[in-house]
């Protein structure tokens, strides 16, 4: 709210990182657990995605 609006409310669109973040949050918060986790579960595992990483998840 410090910066002023790029445009109307719905009058356009614009990129936000905030908006995955907070995706994320749901996600672990609707799963119980890791995003990560969850996103392996649910989508790589059983599409057969053996060499896929998610960010922050390996070290």
């Amino acid at each position: 709210m410090s910066k002023p609006a790029y445009f109307k409310p719905g009058a356009g669109w614009h990129y936000s990182t905030t908006n995955y973040v907070v995706a994320a949050m749901l996600i672990e918060k609707l799963a119980g657990g890791s995003y990560a986790d969850a996103i392996k579960a649910r989508i790589l595992r059983p599409l057969g995605l053996t060499h896929t990483l998610l960010p922050a998840t390996r070290r």
